[in-house]
């Protein structure tokens, strides 16, 4: 029997930002889609 898997998709660049009270420039959503990514998620 194999261990369980779990996946991980972040999903704060979409669903996180949008609470956020004026739209964030798109530079800075690259950056922080960017520094996820540097991290190690697989799916953003």
């Amino acid at each position: 029997m194999s261990a369980p898997s779990v996946e991980w998709v972040e999903v704060g660049p979409r669903d996180g930002l949008q609470s956020w009270a004026s739209p964030l420039p798109t530079p800075a959503k690259v950056g922080l889609i960017t520094s996820l990514l540097d991290c190690g998620l697989r799916r953003v």
